[in-house]
C-alpha cells in the first residue's frame, strides 16, 4: 500500500493496481459502501472492491487528510499490528501538504437517530467532534464498556490509534468464508473465546 499526494478536490481514491483489464479506482465516499459484514467495503461499477478500510480512513480523518491516491496491491488493506499506528508514524514521519482550496463540509443541522433492534446510533450539531460510545458482549470476558472521546489529532494519535481490532472466536470462521481478515492472525487481532482472550 502506498499514499500518494493529490489534487485538492481529488478526495480519497483507492487504486487497485492489481487489475488492469476494468476500472481499478474506487473513491472512499459513502454511496461506495458495498459491504459492510465484520468490515467497511467499497466498490465501483465494474465490481472491484477495497475491504477493511477502517484504520487507514481513521487515520486520514484525523490528521485532515482528505485529498490523497492510495495505491494498493490487493482487495484488502493490509492488516498491519491491526490498529492505525502504523499508519499513524509512517504520516507523521513523512508529513502533511497543507492545500489552500476552501473545503466542502457536511453540517448537521438536527439530530438524527437511527435504530436496528437494540443497535443505534445518533449525530447530533455540535461545533466539536465528541463521541460516546457503549458496547455490550454479555456472556464474555469483554462485557459491557463505555467510551467517551473528544477529537483533536494529538487525542486521536495518544487514544485511539493504538486500539486493536478484535474479534469473538465464533466470528473468525464466517470472516475466511466471506474471504475477508486474510492476513488476520493473533499477532494483528485480539480474539476472543468467551471469557478468555487467546
Amino acid at each position: 500500500l502506498n499514499l500518494m499526494p493529490a489534487d485538492a478536490d481529488t478526495g480519497v481514491v483507492f487504486h487497485r493496481i492489481d487489475i488492469h483489464d476494468k476500472d481499478n479506482a474506487v473513491p472512499a465516499i459513502w454511496d461506495r459502501v458495498v459491504d459492510t459484514r465484520m468490515c467497511t467495503s467499497i466498490g465501483n461499477d465494474d465490481g472491484v472492491t477495497v475491504g477493511t478500510i477502517e484504520h487507514l480512513m481513521a487515520t486520514l480523518s484525523a490528521f485532515g487528510i482528505d485529498n490523497v491516491i492510495v495505491k494498493i496491491n490487493s482487495s484488502e488493506l493490509p492488516a498491519l499490528d491491526g490498529s492505525s499506528y502504523e499508519y499513524v508514524k509512517k504520516i507523521v514521519n513523512t508529513g502533511i501538504k497543507v492545500q489552500h482550496q476552501k473545503k466542502s463540509i457536511f453540517k448537521i443541522l438536527k439530530k438524527v437517530e437511527v435504530k436496528n433492534g437494540d443497535r443505534f446510533i445518533s449525530i447530533a450539531p455540535s461545533d466539536e467532534l465528541s463521541i460516546n460510545i457503549s458496547i455490550n458482549y454479555p456472556k464474555t470476558i469483554i462485557g459491557s464498556s463505555q467510551y467517551f472521546y473528544e477529537h483533536s489529532k494529538d487525542s486521536f494519535i495518544k487514544n485511539l490509534s493504538m486500539a486493536r481490532t478484535y474479534t469473538l472466536l465464533k466470528d473468525v470462521e464466517k470472516m475466511r468464508t466471506a474471504g475477508l481478515a486474510i492476513g488476520g492472525n493473533l499477532n494483528n487481532a485480539i480474539v476472543v473465546d468467551k471469557y478468555q482472550i487467546l
